[in-house]
């Protein structure tokens, strides 16, 4: 019987076990093993599907892969401190190797990043029209066919946001007009005939998506079991499954997603308590997806998704960057948009030493690409309309809160943040006086 490779949370909580002098050293090294064959599969798969894509570019192919190279390496001396019982080593290479896992969720975290800079403000669509660029240019259609693929639970995600939004049905309709483009798409490439050019029609979709999105969700739209939204919106989409694939899809690509947002507010290090608090929702999640693809019973799948509800809510006690976070800063940046609080969050957590200044650097950089984008966006509209106008004050006033955070993150200074946090609500209240979204 093969033996089911721990997740990476799993296989640091018993190598510390075995520091402090618990837990059996013969149990942990078929572990490390079956965790060092998984990654090197994956490292080798990597290599190979990254070759020649044209949405990476080399520099960080490399990190990535040099990332993974580092962390196996670390997994081999773990193995062997492990095997001859040489605890103070193990301890020390068990810091280095929760470091290497940082380094490759970093990376991939940077990768993911360059692509919110393009023709949109949407990673999908930017990643759709590179794709698109390199089949009419002659490249294989493989990668462009399986984006496609994704795109009714892209779509189906915009909608799911768009309906947390005060915005009218006609608007709306934008969603319905980007599914043709897409379909087109689609049909051309199934047809073997040449792509139709969808760079202009997308980004215009797309520009007139983030200026809704732009808008502050209603309040009874985020109440949810959890203080966490992720973990809210797998168990908004269990109850809307019909049993359909479309649905089907939409669910795993929320768990996916869900596992990814977890991970992110807790790195590798952190104490083990609060790993065994994220080990037990990741368990319960994993339950929940094999009791919906089982079709498991009524009482199984209650039973399944009352364990999500109890475990995301102990662990979101111990969560400095999940959304209590932001309920314990509504005093400072209220009910703004996403955006403006997905920016001041990490800023306010820095100020509380909960987060670091690159993390304030990070967010200022998001801030300063979006503003970036969207005025580039605005050039190409009429530059009378009094909207257009506002919009782009609007627009003025975030790069001044991007300039002010980046200042912040330098001096530690309150009063600078306290300036961003003003700037913010005041470009918030400009964007509504333009009637976007």
């Amino acid at each position: 019987m093969k033996l089911k490779t721990p997740r990476t949370e799993e296989l640091m909580a018993q190598i510390r076990l075995l520091c402090v002098g618990e837990g059996e050293p013969d149990d942990v090294v078929p572990l490390i093993d079956a965790t060092h064959s998984s990654i090197h599969q994956t490292w080798q798969k990597f290599l190979i599907e990254s070759t020649e894509d044209a949405e990476m570019s080399l520099a960080a192919r490399e990190k990535i892969a040099q990332a993974l190279e580092d962390y196996l390496d670390s997994l081999l001396k773990m193995r062997d401190a492990t095997g001859e019982r040489e605890f103070e080593l193990l301890s020390t290479l068990v810091e280095q190797s929760e470091a290497n896992v940082e380094a490759i969720r970093a990376a991939q975290n940077e990768h993911k990043a360059s692509l919110l800079t393009g023709p949109t403000l949407f990673p999908f669509l930017n990643r759709l029209l590179i794709q698109h660029r390199t089949v009419r240019a002659g490249a294989n259609t493989m990668r462009l066919a399986a984006l496609l693929n994704e795109g009714p639970s892209f779509l189906r995600s915009l909608r799911t946001e768009l309906d947390r939004r005060a915005i009218s049905p006609v608007k709306v309709q934008v969603v319905f007009h980007l599914q043709q483009a897409l379909e087109k798409l689609q049909t051309a490439l199934e047809s073997e005939v040449e792509l139709p050019d969808i760079e202009e029609e997308i980004s215009e979709f797309a520009s007139q998506l983030a200026g809704m999105l732009a808008e502050a969700p209603l309040e009874s739209s985020m109440r949810g079991a959890t203080p966490l939204s992720g973990v809210n919106q797998v168990l908004q989409a269990l109850g809307a499954l019909t049993g359909s694939k479309e649905d089907l899809d939409f669910f795993l690509s929320l768990m996916d997603q869900c596992r990814n947002q977890l991970r992110s507010l807790l790195p590798v290090s952190s104490p083990a308590d609060h790993l065994e608090k994220l080990n037990l929702v990741l368990d319960d999640l994993d339950n929940l997806q094999e009791c919906v693809l089982e079709e498991a019973g009524y009482d199984d799948m209650v039973n399944a998704t009352n364990d999500l509800e109890s475990s995301a809510n102990e662990l979101s006690a111990v969560l400095p960057g999940s959304e209590d976070t932001g309920d314990r800063y509504s005093e400072f940046i209220g009910h703004l948009p996403p955006l403006f609080k997905s920016i001041l969050i990490p800023a306010y957590a820095f100020l509380e030493g909960q987060a670091s200044a690159d993390d304030v650097f990070a967010a200022s950089e998001h801030l300063e690409s979006s503003t970036s984008e969207l005025m580039r966006e605005t050039e190409e509209l009429p530059q009378d309309d009094k909207a257009i106008i506002i919009m782009r004050d609007a627009l003025e006033t975030m790069r001044e809160a991007a300039d002010m955070l980046r200042d912040f993150a330098e001096s530690a200074n309150p009063q600078l943040l306290e300036i961003a946090t003003s700037l913010c609500h005041q470009a918030s209240d400009q964007l509504k006086q333009a009637n976007v979204g």
